[in-house]
């Protein structure tokens, strides 16, 4: 009776256990990938949770996970290879260096932890579209990435170094945030789809781009009005299709741009819903015919070309002084430094000197002491050898 009842309570013991622990099973277990659904963990959980161990490939579906660290992939025993987070109240995701893929799609991020002191050399593809993020990820060290995508977030400006060092990147896509400003030098050899659309971009330049591979370039349901076919020519020598429907352009500039275009047999594809009222269409795009705008938008281009050409001039120059004046300043260092080490010498040889002149001045001194003990001793000799001579005279008294 004792044993049935000390079974009864390990069993009792057993279901608490478990019931307090959340266990979690793939549901297809045919397949390579693990699909978890309605996985919950929130950071005032205390029961820990259970996941299948020693997986490639998973895919956390549908689920409550406010924050994805380190720790909680440590449940898995170790990360998986590739990662799809989607549709999980995710708002703060640390990325994994033992991640191929990760795509966190759907999700409430705000926060994208990219450990600076890690190596991501594994990581080829990151997709963290349709969330919150105000800024992008920390980027710069992803240097073997292939494909980013950072789609509809609110993100509202670019600075473009940060993709100096992403010289793999092939894919990139920046559709459906508040993008009104791109800064800086955009370089990538690799680079062959660049998507801008659905942003807040009312101009844009192409001066410090060299996109040499770059065969797809999405400008589609921005704000801009005007663009130069022939600022397309040098950044973008392998273009085949230019997004460019959904803007405010001005019918009297869209003419030598398509003409641009098409002389070097690059598609474009026209408006798909009506145009709005006192708007008309030129090849299907439609556009706002106003010959003040036109020559205000051409003159305000060519203006900025100008400033632009000016200011990179300016910034060579600058860089040059600074180049000069750092190599004279080398030099000079140079300078400083020798006669540093002349005042050096300079300083041993006195103060050799001072030990010489102390040694002379010592041996000056015991040779005058010698002369004057010589000399005592030949008076004394020669006093001596006087009496010795002298004739001695007897006394009579």
């Amino acid at each position: 009776m004792s044993l049935l009842r000390s079974l009864l309570s390990l069993l009792v013991l057993t279901l608490q256990y478990s019931t307090a622990q959340k266990v979690y099973e793939c549901e297809n277990s045919s397949s390579d990938v693990c699909v978890l659904v309605g996985v919950e963990h929130t950071p005032n959980d205390e029961e820990p949770i259970i996941l299948p161990e020693e997986l490639q490939f998973v895919e956390m579906l549908n689920g409550n996970i406010p924050k994805i660290d380190e720790d909680f992939y440590n449940e898995f025993g170790e990360p998986p290879t590739n990662f799809t987070v989607t549709n999980c109240n995710v708002e703060q995701l640390f990325v994994s260096p033992q991640f191929v893929h990760l795509n966190a799609t759907g999700n409430k991020l705000k926060t994208v932890t990219i450990n600076g002191k890690m190596s991501y050399n594994r990581l080829k593809m990151l997709i963290v579209s349709r969330n919150q993020l105000r800024r992008l990820p920390n980027i710069k060290d992803l240097t073997q990435l292939e494909h980013l995508d950072v789609s509809r977030n609110i993100i509202d400006f670019i600075d473009l170094n940060v993709f100096q060092r992403l010289t793999n990147l092939k894919v990139l896509n920046l559709e459906g945030n508040r993008i009104n400003s791109l800064d800086g030098p955009f370089r990538l050899g690799k680079l062959t789809e660049l998507r801008l659309n659905s942003n807040e971009l009312q101009e844009i330049s192409f001066d410090s781009w060299n996109l040499t591979n770059l065969a797809i370039f999405d400008l589609s349901l921005n704000l801009l009005m005007y663009l130069n076919g022939d600022d397309l020519r040098e950044p973008f020598p392998r273009l085949r299709y230019l997004g460019l429907p959904g803007n405010q352009w001005n019918c009297r500039a869209l003419p030598k741009l398509l003409a641009t275009l098409q002389e070097r047999s690059v598609r474009f594809f026209g408006d798909v819903t009506r145009c709005g009222k006192n708007w008309t269409t030129v090849q299907g795009l439609c556009c706002q015919d106003s010959y003040v705008n036109w020559v205000t938008l051409h003159s305000q281009w060519e203006i900025r070309k100008l400033e632009r050409r000016i200011q990179t001039l300016n910034d060579t120059l600058l860089a040059d002084l600074a180049k000069v004046k750092d190599e004279q300043g080398t030099q000079i260092t140079k300078l400083e430094q020798q006669i540093e080490e002349q005042e050096g010498l300079m300083v041993n040889m006195k103060r050799h000197l001072m030990s010489m002149e102390g040694l002379i001045e010592d041996l000056i001194e015991e040779l005058y002491l010698r002369e004057v003990e010589s000399g005592k001793s030949s008076k004394d000799e020669v006093q001596k050898d006087a009496e010795e001579k002298a004739p001695k005279t007897k006394l009579v008294y």
